[in-house]
């Protein structure tokens, strides 16, 4: 205090007494820091359960303590590199808390979402929900963000926030907005927002899957080739994709395995994996020195045999004592079998 001779108080009255500039500052910092509660909400320990738990060594690591001398240097601000971490905390309790909707009879899905199961989407500075534009789905909606909203204190600005409606009743969304208090918003809303993540999606796919020049040089070819009539698509003013890929696409045998890969709900990543597995096109070792690219053709987890797709998943000692476990944690009494074998066993079970 011996540094401030004067402040300005929020009244607009000139401070110079030492004891008035200490009490209008912490008065300030009280009011910034709010009142005390009686009892304040706690985090439902059944929610954030609800998912993937951390290690005893990353909880001792986040809990560990910060010095005075950190404090002082670096602070919290916003733009500190802690923020990132403590966002995603606070969306993650919120993505868990609204899984918890699916298990309610009465609430349901919007009609565009229910496959995907999606109820939000979180940006850094817009949470966009998502439900059936029934009043009960709605109010269950918002009684969950509020419970979210008691845990972390992060309330809805309602003069910054709107309710979005689509083929709902007019009455019904007068009721909501009167008892939600939300004003009623017009689309499109961040929809530059929504395209620039699509795109990216695109630009991001067409980078691991690169077309090959020659493919791309012939694919007028491949259109005629597929009976595809060009003239008649470039006097039209808008060109039917779905048209052209049936063209290009051509009817051909149905593959046993689809179902495997196209009903598969596992990681993209992993469905694709199982997909190039199946096509026996996996970069093997055996593969790699055929092309040139490698000189071992030994399996690096048993030295014994050469690494092929099928010592790979099955014939290898490491590979096979796995396959053993996992089938007997699944109860399963048998042996692992060959790849041919086990995609057909498993085709069958789909």
């Amino acid at each position: 205090m011996n540094h401030i001779k004067s402040l300005v108080a929020q009244d607009g009255k000139l401070l110079h007494n030492d004891q008035e500039v200490q009490q209008e500052i912490v008065g300030l910092y009280k009011k910034l820091l709010g009142d005390a509660a009686e009892q304040m909400p706690v985090i439902n320990p059944t929610i954030v359960k609800n998912g993937a738990i951390l290690t005893r060594e990353q909880q001792l690591k986040l809990i560990e303590r910060i010095t005075i001398e950190e404090i002082s240097r670096k602070g919290l601000r916003q733009g500190d590199p802690l923020y990132p971490y403590l966002f995603v905390l606070a969306m993650d309790y919120l993505s868990r808390l609204l899984r918890t909707l699916k298990n309610q009879p009465d609430f349901n899905y919007h009609p565009r979402c229910e496959r995907f199961q999606i109820i939000q989407l979180g940006f850094a500075d817009d949470l966009p929900l998502f439900c059936r534009g029934d009043e009960v789905s709605i109010h269950m909606l918002y009684n969950c963000f509020m419970e979210f909203s008691k845990v972390s204190c992060l309330t809805a600005n309602k003069s910054k926030s709107s309710i979005y409606f689509g083929g709902v009743n007019p009455i019904v969304q007068q009721n909501v907005m009167d008892e939600l208090g939300f004003s009623k918003g017009e689309l499109p809303i961040r929809i530059q927002l929504i395209k620039s993540v699509l795109l990216s999606i695109k630009i991001y796919r067409s980078q691991i899957f690169v077309l090959p020049k020659k493919k791309i040089l012939k694919a007028k070819q491949y259109m005629i080739d597929a009976g595809v009539n060009l003239d008649e698509i470039l006097d039209k003013n808008h060109i039917n994709i779905n048209y052209i890929y049936k063209k290009l696409k051509q009817d051909h045998q149905k593959m046993p395995w689809r179902k495997l890969v196209c009903n598969n709900g596992g990681m993209p990543k992993l469905i694709f994996i199982l997909y190039v597995a199946i096509l026996g096109k996996l970069a093997t070792r055996d593969r790699l020195v055929r092309w040139g690219i490698a000189n071992e053709l030994l399996c690096p987890m048993c030295n014994v045999e050469e690494e092929s797709m099928e010592n790979l998943f099955f014939k290898c000692t490491y590979t096979a004592a796995i396959w053993e476990k996992l089938l007997q944690w699944m109860n399963v009494n048998r042996q692992p079998m060959e790849w041919s074998q086990e995609i057909e066993l498993t085709c069958n079970n789909v």
